[in-house]
């Protein structure tokens, strides 16, 4: 859930792949003006240090040049004149947050697309990236790249502004925190107002998808009681990741055990649990019994068992730097491939990016997503898993997050709080965590909670978080998440949980196939398709620089509806 260019078990887990388009386009005597020493090595790592000239041709294009109104607060309170506030909200409690969400009616229609757009980065980052904007993408080429990636950093205006942000801009004030000897103030949003906090996270639940029910014959109501109200006991209490013998794990988690940071968390928790439409589906973020049940429908218990947590564990080694709907649609593959005996195909060609697959890259494989760590975050373990069925990787996150997603009769855990990116931030970690530097200039640590951390973090969480607000660990932080999304730039849809995710996906899995949800359920399954909906002709015009702005939008508006 963090960004696609750098796996969460990444130390730092802050390449900057996704800059503000808005601020790349004023071209680099902005830089001086924004006082963001780093901002010229941001431009240079993604290839668009040298054409301002390129992105502002675009963005005429898209109409948004003289349009500050489309654009963040800084433009939209300011004016193109006021360059100096041009920084984006750090989050949604960013004083300049107010004037964001003013101008979101004026992004309506583009907001429809939202969820499509998120899924597009993959593709139109890598080729704008690799294409190096001179040359390859006139104006209206590159104006479907940046459509998506406004989509992505807040530039769009229903989006929460990502992690990108906070590490082009200063620092909260240490003062302001609840832990103990911070070190900084990596994500100040939240140490904001529990209440505030969780009402705007309530504010952008996603409305409850009809496939859903129309896939697992079940709604978020379901979901909330099959997980007892956030109270289902897991079957497998043992730590599911592996550490040293008698680990003690990271002694500066310890700074986080104080009460004032405790109070800080279970009043969050609290505020959240005053909104149902909030609070409930995100505790039962994590249940997938409707999906197992489809399989022992298909193929009777036993083989259900094996085929669930074959899928189930290649969705979570997919998830190292991708968003929820990527790693659905790369873990979806990954299984499809195996089942067919062609998972070589996806370790040679599932990291190839759009703008370089040639005429022996297979056809169907066109709507896989590509990832750029997909040799090392993504294929390497998933082939030892594969080869001898154990998940083998040296993180926290993964091991616990596969997990979290099984079933009684697969095995499932909930007494380990699954330490993704965002957990992290919510908690404080990155203020008590070391220093970290790129290329000379300091970054926020706000990657994934590495195995020493969570040794030490998850009895403190399940015992003095979790425990006394009537949770599971695991519905705990899926709360934690929901109602602090817009603190630590959560990107996903709040409120749809998984299998809701799941179902959304097969439903582009039919419209790209040309066949039926419930057929394209059933293909899934039995392993004979993958879930996304990218076409190949969609996937070719982007490698191509062909799709323009205005045919990139109507595109995904069709295909949301």
């Amino acid at each position: 859930m963090a960004n696609y260019f750098a796996p969460e078990e990444d130390t730092v887990n802050a390449l900057p792949a996704r800059i503000n388009p808005n601020l790349a386009a004023q071209g680099r005597n902005a830089v001086a003006r924004q006082s963001t020493p780093n901002y010229d090595s941001v431009l240079e790592y993604l290839g668009l240090g040298q054409s301002p000239d390129t992105i502002q041709q675009a963005l005429e294009h898209l109409g948004l040049s003289d349009k500050p109104a489309r654009m963040n607060p800084n433009l939209a309170a300011q004016g193109a004149s006021a360059r100096k506030f041009m920084a984006p909200p750090i989050s949604v409690m960013d004083e300049k947050y107010p004037a964001f969400k003013k101008s979101k009616d004026q992004s309506e229609q583009l907001g429809m697309a939202i969820d499509v757009l998120s899924s597009v980065i993959p593709l139109a980052g890598p080729a704008v990236k690799g294409a190096r904007a001179v040359g390859r993408f006139a104006g209206p080429e590159l104006a479907g790249g940046l459509e998506s990636y406004m989509g992505r950093t807040g530039m769009q205006l229903n989006a929460v502004p990502n992690e990108i942000a906070s590490k082009l801009n200063s620092y909260g004030n240490k003062s302001d925190t609840t832990v103990m000897r911070p070190q900084r103030n990596a994500y100040p949003g939240i140490y904001g107002n529990p209440q505030e906090l969780a009402a705007e996270a309530a504010s952008r639940v996603a409305p409850e998808n009809p496939l859903l029910q129309q896939l697992f014959d079940v709604s978020r109501d379901d979901l909330w009681q099959i997980s007892q109200q956030g109270k289902r006991q897991g079957n497998m209490p043992e730590q599911p990741f592996k550490s040293g013998e008698n680990a003690k794990g990271s002694k500066y988690i310890d700074d986080l055990m104080n009460p004032r940071n405790v109070n800080r968390l279970q009043s969050i928790i609290g505020e959240a649990e005053k909104l149902p439409a909030l609070y409930q589906p995100m505790a039962s973020w994590y249940v997938t019994d409707p999906l197992f049940k489809l399989y022992v429908k298909e193929f009777g218990m036993e083989e259900a068992i094996k085929r669930f947590n074959k899928m189930n564990s290649l969705m979570g080694m997919a998830s190292p730097g991708s968003e929820v709907l990527s790693e659905i649609n790369r873990g979806t593959a990954a299984n499809w491939l195996s089942t067919q005996g062609r998972f070589e195909d996806f370790v040679k060609h599932g990291g190839t990016k759009v703008s370089g697959r040639g005429s022996d890259f297979p056809i169907d494989m066109a709507a896989v997503i590509p990832h750029p760590y997909h040799p090392t975050a993504h294929s390497g373990p998933m082939s030892k898993y594969l080869s001898g069925g154990v998940v083998d990787m040296q993180s926290a996150k993964v091991p616990t997050y596969i997990k979290a997603s099984g079933v009684p009769e697969t095995g499932f855990q909930t007494n380990w709080p699954v330490g993704d990116a965002h957990l992290s931030r919510i908690v404080g970690m990155p203020d008590v965590r070391g220093k970290i530097t790129m290329k000379g200039q300091e970054v926020a640590p706000g990657a994934a909670a590495s195995v020493p951390e969570m040794v030490r973090f998850s009895p403190f969480f399940r015992e003095k978080i979790a425990s006394p607000m009537g949770l599971e660990a695991v519905p705990a932080q899926a709360v934690l998440w929901g109602a602090g999304s817009g603190a630590t730039g959560v990107t996903s849809q709040i409120g749809a949980g998984k299998l809701e995710l799941l179902a959304g996906q097969i439903g582009k899995m039919a419209q790209r196939m040309g066949i039926s949800p419930i057929q394209a359920r059933d293909m899934l399954i039995r392993g004979e398709g993958h879930a996304g909906f990218v076409t190949p002709d969609m996937a070719a015009a982007i490698a191509a620089g062909a799709l323009g702005s205005a045919a990139f939008t109507k595109y995904l508006l069709q295909d949301n509806q």
